[in-house]
C-alpha cells in the first residue's frame, strides 16, 4: 500500500491556496463556448462522411466502424446518410479518400483513427455542435486512453521555437521546470475536468468532426509541406485562420486504445520537428539544441519509492476529496496524462494500468480545489516476461522448501 508522503513545510498551505486562487482564474477564464439554442428542430437529414484512417490491422478498424454505425442509428439516422471511407496512414491516403466522398457544403467530415472506439452518446453533442453554432468549424471530443475511462490524453498545441527554448530551460533549470510543470497542469486542469464546450487553438488527433465547408476555406484537410504527426494541428490552425472556430466538447467520449503513455509522450516530444524559418526562430533552435544536450534527469519533487511492481498499488489521500492524478515517464512533470477521481484513495483500473508500458512512472496526486500536492510515488513496472520469470522462480522456490 502507498502511503501519503509526509515532511512538508510549513509554508507548504500558503503556497498552495495561491497556487489554487490562480486554479480558479484559469478555470474562469477559460473560453466557454455558448450553449446552442435551436431556433427550430436540428435536421436529421445530415449526411456524415467519416474517413477511418490507419494501418493497423483489420480488427481494430472493424470496431472502430462497428461502434461509429451503432451510434449513427442509435439517434435515429438513416443508414444511407453515412459514409464511412477507409483510408490508409500516408501522405496522400488522406486526401485521395476526401476526393473520393461526395457529398454537398453542408455535411460532416470526420477523420477518426482506426484505433477509436466510440462510446454510449457520444456522437449527438459532435453533430449538434456543427448544426446548431455556425461559427463552429470543426469539433472533437474527450478522449480516454483505456477501455475504463480514467487516463485522459494530453492537449496538444502548434510548436513553435520560442515552445522549445522554454521546454529545453524547463528540463535544464530547476526553477524554470517547476513554473513549466505548474503552467501545464493549470492549463491541463481546465481540459481534464470541464463538463461545459470550450474553444481551443488546438484539437485531440485521434477523432476530428469537421464541416465540409469549413475543409474546402481550408484549402484541403492536408498541407503536403507538413508531414507526419503535424498535420492535424496543421489543420486546426487553418480553420482557425480561416475564421472558424475550433471547439473541444467534452460530452463527448471516445476511447482510443493505441495511445499508450510512451506514445503519447512520444508525440508530444515530435511536437518540435518543423524547422524555424525567421532569424530570432532559428537563434532560438540553436540555444535549445544546446540545452537539451546538458539537460539534467534530476526529479524535481520528492517521491516515494515503491520498487518493482506488477500490480496496481492503492494510493492513500488522507481523506475524502476531489483530486487528480497525473502519471508520466518524465520525472520533472513537464507532460503527463491525467486522472480525475473523488475519494481518500486511488488505484489504476485492469485496463488503465496495461497502458503503462514497463519501466519507470511517476505518480502524484494532487487536490483539485486548492493544487496542494497530496502524495508523489515512483515505481518500476516489469516487462511482461520479467513477471513470468519471476512468478516461475517463486514458484521453484517454494516447490522445494
Amino acid at each position: 500500500m502507498a502511503d501519503k508522503e509526509s515532511g512538508e513545510p510549513d509554508c507548504a498551505g500558503d503556497r498552495d491556496g495561491h497556487v489554487g486562487i490562480r486554479i480558479q482564474r484559469r478555470m474562469k477564464a477559460a473560453l466557454h463556448v455558448p450553449r446552442i439554442r435551436w431556433r427550430r428542430p436540428p435536421s436529421a437529414a445530415v449526411r456524415l462522411s467519416a474517413l477511418i484512417v490507419g494501418s493497423g490491422s483489420g480488427e481494430r478498424a472493424a470496431a472502430c466502424i462497428a461502434s461509429l454505425e451503432r451510434e449513427w442509428l442509435a439517434e435515429h439516422r438513416r443508414a444511407c446518410d453515412l459514409e464511412i471511407l477507409l483510408a490508409a496512414d500516408t501522405e496522400d491516403g488522406i486526401e485521395r479518400a476526401w476526393s473520393a466522398s461526395s457529398g454537398s457544403a453542408r455535411d460532416i467530415v470526420a477523420v477518426v483513427r482506426d484505433d477509436v472506439v466510440f462510446l454510449e452518446g457520444s456522437l449527438r453533442p459532435l453533430i449538434e455542435r456543427l448544426q446548431g453554432d455556425p461559427d463552429c468549424g470543426a469539433v472533437a471530443p474527450r478522449v480516454f486512453v483505456d477501455d475504463a475511462q480514467q487516463l485522459q490524453s494530453l492537449p496538444r498545441a502548434w510548436p513553435s521555437a520560442c515552445g522549445r527554448l522554454v521546454r529545453a530551460a524547463a528540463e535544464r533549470f530547476a526553477l524554470v521546470g517547476r513554473w513549466y510543470a505548474r503552467r501545464r497542469f493549470i492549463h491541463s486542469l481546465a481540459w481534464w475536468t470541464t463538463e461545459h464546450a470550450l474553444a481551443s487553438d488546438a484539437l485531440p488527433e485521434a477523432c476530428l468532426f469537421q464541416r465540409r465547408k469549413a475543409i474546402e476555406r481550408a484549402a484541403g484537410l492536408r498541407d503536403p509541406r507538413v508531414r507526419g504527426d503535424l498535420e492535424r494541428l496543421d489543420f486546426c490552425r487553418r480553420v482557425a485562420r480561416s475564421g472558424y472556430k475550433l471547439v473541444f466538447e467534452p460530452r463527448s467520449r471516445v476511447v482510443h486504445s493505441a495511445r499508450t503513455q510512451a506514445h503519447a509522450e512520444k508525440l508530444q516530444r515530435s511536437r518540435f520537428e518543423p524547422a524555424p524559418a525567421g532569424f530570432l526562430e532559428r537563434v532560438a533552435e540553436r540555444i535549445a539544441s544546446r540545452l537539451e544536450r546538458r539537460r539534467r534527469i534530476r526529479a524535481l519533487e520528492r517521491a516515494v519509492d515503491l520498487g518493482r511492481i506488477s500490480t496496481s498499488p492503492t494510493f492513500e489521500l488522507g481523506r475524502s476529496l476531489r483530486f487528480i492524478v497525473e502519471v508520466t515517464a518524465d520525472p520533472k512533470w513537464l507532460e503527463a496524462t491525467g486522472i480525475v477521481g473523488e475519494g481518500p484513495v486511488f488505484q489504476f483500473a485492469d485496463s488503465s494500468w496495461n497502458c503503462l508500458g514497463p519501466g519507470s512512472h511517476y505518480v502524484r496526486a494532487i487536490d483539485r480545489d486548492s493544487g496542494r500536492t497530496l502524495g508523489a510515488w515512483r515505481f518500476v513496472k516489469p516487462r511482461t516476461t520479467e513477471v513470468a520469470n519471476t512468478s516461475e522462480a517463486t514458484a521453484l522456490a517454494l516447490a522445494a522448501a
